[in-house]
């Protein structure tokens, strides 16, 4: 019982030293993903229907990429 104290009380403290860095790569992932999606909603207004047909064909070649993380960014 006590190992496994020591051991949960290890752990917590690993946690402590890297949360800055933690919080830090969540939120540079999480700008990575969202904005390219916002800056074409943002623009959604002042897209002509040759830009929009664009934007599906780019969107449609990330969609069939080999790489998961470029399908996700789709």
């Amino acid at each position: 019982e006590q190992d496994r104290q020591s051991e949960l009380t290890q752990d917590e403290g690993e946690e402590d030293v890297n949360k800055e860095m933690l919080d830090y790569i969540r939120t540079l992932v999480l700008n990575l993903v969202h904005t390219p999606l916002s800056t074409a909603l943002k623009s959604c207004l002042l897209l002509t229907p040759e830009q929009y047909k664009q934007m599906v064909e780019v969107s449609w070649q990330l969609l069939l990429n080999e790489d998961p993380h470029v399908v996700l960014s789709a």
